[in-house]
């Protein structure tokens, strides 16, 4: 997410860990949606997101 020009003391990163941090998810920063490094998530396939240690994957466990 680019960070905008409104300072807000903290970072999207930071802000979203606020308000989601203790949610029982896991959380990777996977690079989908609206910026400039995109990465398409599977609709309706077997697949496993690992977001352990600091090198996160996302494994589809079947093809289209």
């Amino acid at each position: 997410m680019k960070e905008e020009d409104i300072p807000f003391g903290r970072s999207s990163d930071e802000i979203i860990m606020d308000i989601c941090g203790e949610l029982r998810y896991h959380r990777s920063n996977y690079p989908c949606g609206h910026g400039k490094y995109q990465a398409t998530l599977p609709i309706s396939i077997p697949a496993e997101l690992n977001a352990n240690d600091h090198k996160p994957y996302l494994k589809v466990l079947e093809s289209s």
